[in-house]
């Protein structure tokens, strides 16, 4: 019986699991197929990514620092995934709120890395949208649970700078000039609006969908199966 996750869940947790499945594949998507606002190609290249653990769909709280797709530490990094199943002008494009939630994901991994102790109540400035579509600062809390030391040392190593944001639409590569170009004006209010220990800019890319689609073709393995059922569900 054949499996077919639908929508961008369905879409990340299957990707989620072939990065499990084959660290070559998740090194690959990382530093051949993402690019970064910052302009800099190849990022990660020769960097030999491995990763060590892997959340499906880890939640913050919706109204606390947000619910990313997925998240991913690779060494001595951290990559939050954020996929839509629509074109980036359908999304991140259209609606401010869509790509204002971003900043939360960082929040959260600057307040736990503050944590004291048994501390299990973190609090962040975050920037939020209002009513009327402007923008304001805000401060989020969220209850970690009974556990936070798990949490602790899963975030704590890692410095501010080391936490990426990797968002995923149905564009093509060769969009992301005006993509590209858009993506950096959005990442200006972070820094007009929020104190923050470095400039976001080198830590936001992007990976079109259709360059995973486009490699998973070739590849035989029965993990890759599933992803590709992903994939034509949500019009591939």
């Amino acid at each position: 019986m054949a499996i077919y996750p639908y929508g961008e869940n369905g879409i990340t947790n299957s990707l989620l699991e072939c990065f499990d499945q084959d660290n070559e594949f998740f090194s690959h998507c990382i530093e051949e197929l993402t690019q970064w606002t910052n302009g800099e190609e190849k990022k990660f290249q020769h960097t030999d990514l491995q990763p060590e653990f892997i959340i499906q769909q880890p939640g913050f709280g919706r109204r606390g620092f947000g619910e990313p797709d997925g998240l991913v530490k690779a060494n001595r990094y951290a990559f939050y995934l954020e996929a839509k199943a629509l074109s980036y002008w359908q999304t991140f494009g259209a609606d401010w709120a869509n790509f204002i939630k971003l900043n939360k994901y960082f929040a959260i991994a600057s307040a736990i890395r503050q944590m004291n102790g048994d501390e299990i109540v973190l609090e962040k400035e975050v920037i939020e949208v209002d009513e009327d579509g402007g923008y304001y600062v805000d401060t989020r809390r969220f209850r970690i649970g009974a556990r936070p030391e798990i949490i602790q040392n899963l975030y704590g190593e890692l410095r501010n700078n080391q936490f990426y944001i990797i968002i995923l639409t149905k564009n093509e590569a060769q969009d992301w000039p005006g993509i590209g170009e858009h993506y950096r004006a959005q990442i200006e209010m972070y820094d007009q609006h929020l104190n923050h220990d470095d400039h976001y800019e080198c830590r936001f890319g992007w990976m079109p969908l259709v360059d995973i689609w486009n490699e998973i073709q070739e590849r035989d393995e029965e993990y890759f199966q599933k992803l590709s059922n992903a994939f034509q569900c949500n019009g591939f």
